[in-house]
């Protein structure tokens, strides 16, 4: 069972050895370690997003990081959106299905602890193929290209929440 836990006083030290292999690096952030990032973006909360960092645990193990941005309630004329931001599956753990069960614990935290949101957006490098395939297969459909060439993905709540 994989579950969402908040990186923080008790975990974060751990949080910071989570990594990808050098070559995939770039699709998950330009910064390295990863967790260092959604720790900083928790605090700076760029975008107006309220940042939640994440350590992806799988019966006690953590087998990686990710972190969800929600969007202000207070937008206007746009549905509130929960981002998915730096998904990393530690390469150790790569392979085992942790990364579609990630996308479905989102899916339910973001149905509980915010209910005013509708929909879950993401964005993924092109030559990402792997995320993408996932991503398509869980309901995310692209909605264009951002200025730097990634895709932007995004589905319901209620698509990718998975009880």
């Amino acid at each position: 069972m994989l579950s969402l836990v908040p990186i923080g006083p008790l975990n974060w030290r751990k949080s910071l050895t989570m990594t990808v292999q050098p070559e995939r690096q770039a699709w998950v952030s330009s910064v390295s370690p990863v967790a260092l990032m959604l720790l900083a973006k928790s605090y700076i909360r760029p975008d107006g997003q309220v940042w939640f960092p994440f350590a992806l645990d799988a019966d006690g193990q953590m087998v990686g990081v990710l972190g969800v941005g929600v969007d202000d309630p207070g937008a206007p004329s746009v549905p509130q959106t929960a981002w998915l931001h730096h998904v990393l599956v530690d390469v150790d753990a790569q392979g085992r299905g942790y990364g579609r069960a990630a996308m479905g614990a989102v899916g339910c935290w973001v149905r509980e602890q915010h209910p005013t949101v509708t929909l879950v957006g993401l964005c993924v490098l092109p030559e990402n193929g792997i995320a993408l395939a996932l991503y398509r297969s869980l309901g995310f459909e692209s909605l264009g290209e951002t200025t730097d060439g990634q895709v932007i993905l995004v589905t319901t709540v209620a698509e990718l929440a998975t009880d």
